[in-house]
């Protein structure tokens, strides 16, 4: 089994080299990055350069590059994206942050995108809300962008009702795109890789929550958020 750290860890501050310099060191060989302007600013081509230099000069591979879901991130969600908004506009702006965010992927490999289906529960209002539809719409179009780049497209397990694991999975059928989701679940048997990133969607005691987190039931080991790396990888 693989281990990797996702960027989750620092993702109030600006990514820097000793952040993955620290993960490396632990031992790790893999990393995801958190795509938020204020953690790494994607619209910038030198910002993009330099963080793909990192990765080479401290030998990390790039397993997964997390979609945009917010604009900014201060220790609380700033202006969140949903590429399952019923806005029309709203949405193109959601998939176009991801697009942006794919520009790392002309620079160094990425394995997966993950990505967001709409809102978790919790940010839903009367006047906030997922449509299916806006969902089935963007993840074609977000498909399209990464295919051509190498990149397989993962949908996250998250708390709202298009988002389940059996929703996503009727979801990819709808779509017709069975070979790319095939494909997707023979890699994530192969490799059978944990990621330890941050969340509280998981109802179990942290130290040994273990959640499915994308349509094609790929795992993750999920820590806390805060902190900061202490032991070396499993």
């Amino acid at each position: 089994m693989q281990f990797g750290v996702s960027t989750q860890l620092y993702h109030a501050r600006r990514l820097r080299r000793d952040h993955l310099a620290e993960v490396a060191a632990h031992g790790f060989g893999a990393v995801e990055i958190i795509a938020t302007r204020s953690h790494l600013d994607y619209h910038d081509a030198a910002a993009l350069d330099e963080a793909a230099g990192w990765l080479t000069q401290e030998g990390l591979r790039l397993h997964s590059l997390h979609a945009p879901v917010m604009e900014r991130f201060d220790g609380r969600w700033i202006n969140p994206l949903s590429i399952a908004s019923p806005d029309d506009e709203a949405r193109v702006t959601a998939v176009r942050e991801t697009a942006a965010a794919l520009e790392l992927a002309r620079r160094v490999p990425v394995s997966v995108l993950v990505v967001h289906p709409g809102l978790q529960d919790s940010l839903l209002t009367p006047t906030i809300r997922n449509s299916r539809e806006a969902l089935l719409r963007s993840i074609e179009e977000i498909v399209a962008l990464a295919s051509p780049l190498g990149v397989r497209v993962a949908l996250e397990v998250i708390p709202n009702e298009f988002a389940t694991a059996e929703a996503l999975a009727a979801t990819l059928e709808e779509l017709d795109i069975r070979s790319w989701a095939s494909a997707w679940t023979s890699a994530t048997r192969t490799s059978r890789a944990a990621w330890w990133t941050p969340s509280r969607s998981c109802r179990a005691p942290w130290w040994r929550r273990t959640c499915t987190t994308t349509a094609v039931i790929a795992t993750r080991t999920w820590l806390p958020s805060t902190g900061r790396l202490t032991g070396p990888a499993p």
